[in-house]
């Protein structure tokens, strides 16, 4: 949806509170500061919970996320110490989104205590798969220590369809058992 200068210009009035009266923006004025002599009447009270604020133009905002994409983290629910695993960190878009494979998608992993990464960073290159359908990333693990071992880290990305793209960063987080 194209929107003309003056819904455009009407759009800034409103929705990023510009403070301008209609008359600025093509139409009558309703505001104090533009009725001169009427200056000192009273300032319009705020909506309240009874009366919703007006509308000035809608503006479409994307579809939300889970819309566009779904990651999935495969890990194992336990480990023994001193043990290697594998964790996969992948993403598939959803149609009609794709992956941007000219966006630096990349995965950053932060190991817990008594925990070793076989990689932290991981970028785009370390992709196990990677084309417009989605990514995954492998993550190799190993820990010295029992406990529950909680895993954070972020996911970069972006995904596109024929009007858009969005670039993404998406808090992750995981949790194995070491025993």
């Amino acid at each position: 949806m194209r929107l003309a200068p003056r819904q455009l210009w009407f759009a800034a009035c409103g929705v990023w509170g510009l403070g301008c009266g209609l008359q600025a923006c093509g139409g009558t004025s309703t505001s104090n500061h533009h009725r001169g002599a009427e200056a000192s009447a009273p300032a319009a009270q705020p909506p309240s919970a009874e009366q919703p604020p007006r509308i000035v133009a809608r503006i479409p905002s994307p579809a939300p996320t889970e819309s566009r994409f779904a990651i999935d983290i495969q890990r194992p629910e336990t480990l023994e110490t001193g043990r290697d695993a594998l964790v996969s960190v992948s993403l598939k878009a959803i149609a009609p989104w794709h992956v941007n494979l000219d966006y630096p998608t990349s995965l950053e992993l932060a190991a817990p205590p008594q925990v070793r990464l076989a990689r932290e960073v991981f970028e785009k290159r370390h992709a196990s798969h990677l084309d417009e359908d989605g990514f995954k990333y492998e993550v190799g693990l190993s820990a010295s220590a029992a406990g529950e071992k909680d895993f954070r880290g972020v996911l970069a990305f972006a995904v596109c369809e024929e009007e858009a793209c969005v670039p993404v960063k998406q808090d992750i987080r995981f949790v194995i058992a070491v025993q």
